[in-house]
This record gives structure tokens, sequence and C-alpha cells, in this order.
């Protein structure tokens, strides 16, 4: 592994006496003791089926700050390896005309607490530490104490409520869920060179969750970030992101893409002989389940930038993550494909294909992604909901692929509110085509479509305009019976805005539905 941590994060960490955990993490591991006069978290442990990761209360996870030289998303559980060696959120927007952000990185620029009517609490509140609840105990008495501690300082904190059910479970979110509330409200707090600026006075509570079960939600871990303005600016072109350093398996040989139709921001291996994992190593991915509102578009926005690190494009002001954020360089630059073509997303092609643009490297990655802009008033909310999603094939390749279609599984479970039913064997095939149409609808050209096949069949996808003629198109061969999700022709980017008609055929079958592009 490697070590990362600024020096100021080392002192931080000594000064509140963290010290690593020695054993393996596993399913019923718990935070590491804590002083009561210390509030800052960083052992917090949520684990799935078969991948756990470490939480904090200051805007870090998948990041182990106690150690610093471990994987802070470990895969397969109980392996001592991982796939991701840290990540935070960011969160940058224009106040009276220059840009504010507040960064989660090897430092963070939050501290713990809530911050009602702009007056942060004391951070050093012994109770504001990661809650943890499992669903089920191996004792009513141990139940009822993690219960009680929960309800009595993180309810009241914003955290979801939880009951106790008829059959003595509680009613959280999947099998294991963490709970931790912070803020940026403190000046002195905004140190990092990726920051730096004065507070966006936001508040931000991040309630993680997993799932003790087999498939693809069992290798998955989902978060939910309930951002409040809780000062008295309009926060103008807001972006929220998600900074990533992926350490897949060994730490020096990594590439990085996303799949724009899908939200995933991902790492894979450069080759297929990785040090830790071998000829078949595994990809791991950025899924944004859910983006933020834009109240002025009436929709929620989906990933619009991928911004990949190198070595010169790192950003060491607010001025410069907030360009990185917005899908630019460092120095405001339009990011350009191999073509010459404008693009906020780095690496958008097909690895497994070899098409589009693909990362070449085999280099110690970091990636931003980003949602927005939007608009948020003093008092407005902000929901995002993110799942990282690992996948492990017979190869590299084959990893990223079985990424893709957990990211489509589970993208469809979250929509209709049906995550807990991922592990129950799949429906049987529709007795026809279903064609769902686009998602989201309308947009600019950046969604997927969502269709049900009743058999294996190749597939084809016409977008037709209002007078029949079609303007773009795309083919999919041998896809599986069930449910699929592709995303939408490259051609549709930058039609002129309408309602169009698609086109769905599978065999001998069709199916339309209509499809408004913005402008």
């Amino acid at each position: 592994m490697k070590l990362r941590a600024t020096v100021a994060l080392f002192l931080l960490a000594s000064l509140l006496g963290q010290v690593a955990a020695a054993a393996t993490p596993d399913w019923n591991r718990q935070a590491a003791s804590r002083s009561s006069t210390r509030s800052l978290d960083i052992t917090g442990w949520l684990a799935g089926a078969d991948v756990g990761m470490f939480n904090t209360n200051v805007g870090g996870f998948a990041f182990d700050m106690s150690f610093m030289q471990s994987w802070g998303l470990e895969f397969p559980l109980g392996s001592g390896t991982g796939v991701v060696f840290a990540s935070g959120i960011w969160l940058g927007a224009m106040v009276a005309g220059s840009p504010r952000v507040t960064v989660s990185e090897y430092s963070s620029e939050f501290l713990p607490g809530i911050a009602p009517a702009a007056l942060p609490e004391n951070p050093s509140a012994p109770e504001l530490y990661v809650y943890k609840l499992s669903r089920t105990y191996g004792s009513t008495a141990a139940r009822d104490a993690a219960l009680q501690a929960y309800q009595a300082n993180a309810v009241p904190r914003g955290a979801p409520t939880v009951q106790v059910l008829g059959d003595g479970s509680l009613s959280i979110l999947g099998d294991q869920m963490t709970y931790s509330v912070f803020n940026d409200l403190d000046a002195s707090a905004h140190t990092a060179p990726p920051g730096s600026t004065n507070p966006l006075q936001v508040e931000v509570r991040h309630t993680s969750w997993a799932y003790n079960r087999p498939g693809p939600i069992g290798r998955s871990l989902f978060m939910r970030f309930t951002i409040l303005n809780r000062g008295a600016s309009l926060l103008q072109g807001m972006h929220v992101a998600f900074w990533v350093d992926p350490d897949v398996g060994q730490y020096d040989d990594d590439r990085v893409g996303c799949d724009i139709g899908r939200s995933l921001a991902y790492g894979y291996n450069a080759n297929n002989s990785d040090p830790v994992f071998g000829s078949s190593p595994p990809a791991v991915g950025y899924d944004l389940l859910q983006g933020p509102w834009n109240a002025a578009l009436g929709r929620r926005m989906p990933m619009t930038a991928l911004v990949r690190y190198t070595t010169g494009t790192i950003p060491y002001s607010a001025v410069e993550s907030y360009r990185v954020m917005r899908g630019l360089t460092v120095t405001g630059a339009s990011i350009k494909d191999p073509s010459n073509v404008t693009t906020k997303f780095m690496h958008s092609g097909d690895p497994v294909a070899g098409t589009g643009w693909v990362d070449v490297s085999s280099l110690d990655q970091r990636f931003l992604m980003s949602s927005g802009p939007f608009d948020m008033a003093s008092g407005q909310t902000q929901d995002i909901v993110l799942a990282i999603v690992v996948a492990r094939g017979t190869d590299r390749l084959t990893s990223v692929t079985l990424l893709k279609q957990a990211s489509d599984q589970i993208q469809a479970a979250f929509d209709a509110n049906q995550l807990d039913l991922l592990d129950t064997p799949a429906p049987a095939p529709p007795a026809r085509l279903v064609f769902s149409g686009a998602r989201p609808n309308p947009s600019r050209g950046d969604g997927s479509v969502t269709f049900s096949l009743p058999r294996e069949s190749d597939v084809a996808l016409e977008v037709l305009d209002l007078a029949g003629r079609r303007v773009a198109s795309a083919r999919w061969d041998a896809l599986p019976a069930g449910v699929n999700s592709r995303p939408l022709p490259a051609g549709v980017r930058g039609l002129p805005a309408g309602l169009y008609v698609l086109r769905l055929s599978a065999g001998a079958e069709h199916a339309t539905q209509r499809w408004v592009a913005l402008p």
C-alpha cells in the first residue's frame, strides 16, 4: 500500500489518540473506543456481505484515516485487500460572485455536529460519533442499548427514525446502517489546499447502509447525503462532487473510466497481473443513484462531469477545484478528447469494446465525479444518494462489464424502492417486449433507456423526429432475457430541443416511447 495522508492529518490523528485496529475487518466489527472528550470519529465500520469501508463524521468515507497506509474500502471482506484508498464529499458554489469550496480530502474542512440557525454546536460534544445499528442483535439488551443511544443523540440531529419491528429486528436501511452529521461553518477548519475559502455554511447528514446478502447488493455500499444551507446567502451554481483515490489492489497500475448514461465513474486495473489480485482484478464504481434537484429545470441532475487527476492537473485552490467540478481543466480550459471534441467527461469510452476515449495509463489515480449546477437558497435542502459497487470477473475487463450490469440492477431496484429485493431470485422474463423509455426524461441526451426482453435478442434503438426521420440509432447484440439498460445513442447529444420518438426493436417485436430533448 501507500502513504498518502498529509502531515496535518498525521498530527490531527496523533492528537486525538487514534490507533489503527490490528484485527482484520469483518461483518461484526465495531467502531474503536472513543474518548469522552473528543468527537472526531474516523474508525466507524460498515460492511456488506463481501465489502466493507471506514466511515467518518467529517465527510470522509472509504478512508482509513486512523492508519493511513491501508485500503479504506476492503474487498473481499476479511481479506485485508481492497479497491479504494480514500474518498470524500466536496461542495462548491458561487457566493456573492466568488467561488467557495469545502472539501473532505486527505484532510477535511468539515467538523462534527449540526448547525441550526448558522450556529454550529460544539464539535467536541462526545455524542458526535458515527452511530451504527444492525438489523438484528444477539440479545435484546444489546439491541436496546444501541437503539437508545441512537434515539437520544442521533435522531435529534436529523438521523432517520428507527423502530423495533414485530420480529424484534430494527427498521433500518439495509442490514447495517451508520449515521453522522457534520458542517463547514468553522472558518478556521478551512485549510485544505483544494478549498481554503470562507465557509459555504452548510450542514451535511450522512446515512450509510449495507446488505449482508448474496449478489451485487452484498458487494455494494449505499450513502445518502442530506445537505442543508444553514446560512443566509444564496449558493449559486452549486455542485456536489465525490473525490476518489482508487487503489484496485496495487496502487500504481489503475485506470479510470466513466459511463455517462449510467452516471457511473469507475476504477479498474491496467493489466491482468495485479500484484494483489493476480489475473482477475476487480473494478469499483461510484454510481450516482439520485443526483441533486435542479428547480429551474424541474428535474434531478445526473453525473455532469468526471475529471481524472494526473500530474500537474490536481486542483490546489478553490478556483481550480470549482473549475474541475464543472468539467474544466484547472486553468479553466475546456477538456478535449483525443478527437479534439469538447467534453466534460474524461475517459467516457468503452474499455471492453476498445471504442471512444479510453484511459491508456497505468498510474496512481484520482478522480472527481460531479453533479450540478443547482442553486440553494437559505434553508433549502438537497438529498443525494450514492452507491459504491464492486464487481470481479475472470479478468479486468470482465470486471468492468459485470460492474455496469450491477449498476443497472441497483439503479432499477433503487428507482422502484426495492433494494431489499435484489437478493431474491430474478423475476421471470416478460411474455413480450416491455419498453420503459428514457431516464431522465427530459434530458440533453445523457440518459439511458430501460427495457425488458422475453428472451435473448439483438436490440436496435432508433430516435425519430416528428417527421419520422431517423436522427440517431444504436444496436446491441445478444442481450439477455429480463431487464436491460443501455445509454441513449451518442448522436442525440446536440439535437434541437423538442419531442422525439424512441423506437425499440427486438426480433419481430417493436415498442415506442416519447423523449424530450432539452436545449
